[in-house]
């Protein structure tokens, strides 16, 4: 496994969570390259403004899916419908994982479209950060959201 300081991340969703994961990494310099995706153009502008993200778009490409890690933080019903354009493009290395509030159907669609027991292929894992705010958006994303709270 290469080391943390050279991976690429791309986020999926610039939202509260999405945002402050990308900000977080970004601003600690925790990996080499943060890249982020989302459908709202002005959340991607906004996010490489503030310096969140090193690049940004509203669609996917194989190469933004080309990272060690790509982060699901979109809300449930539109993971679900990125799960199979994402199994389509995603590097075979790469690590994914999703930020979604429910995982039963989460689960039941990456083991759908994606195959656990090929050697190399993508490796997944659930989680859910316990914070968050009231707020929502790219303009809630705060880089100290997660420090001290339970994932």
């Amino acid at each position: 496994m290469r080391p943390l300081k050279s991976w690429t991340v791309t986020v999926v969703g610039l939202g509260q969570i999405g945002g402050s994961f990308a900000a977080a990494l970004t601003q600690r310099k925790l990996v080499e390259r943060v890249r982020g995706i989302d459908r709202d153009q002005n959340a991607v502008a906004r996010a490489l403004e503030r310096k969140f993200i090193h690049e940004g778009a509203t669609a996917f490409t194989r190469p933004l899916l080309t990272a060690d890690l790509v982060l699901l933080a979109a809300p449930v019903r539109e993971v679900l419908k990125l799960i199979p354009e994402v199994a389509a493009l995603a590097h075979y290395d790469s690590f994914l994982m999703d930020v979604c509030s429910t995982k039963t159907e989460v689960m039941k669609a990456f083991e759908k479209h994606f195959k656990s027991d090929v050697p190399g292929h993508i490796r997944y894992a659930g989680g859910h950060p316990i914070c968050g705010t009231e707020r929502s958006g790219i303009e809630a994303a705060d880089p100290e959201l997660f420090q001290d709270r339970i994932f």
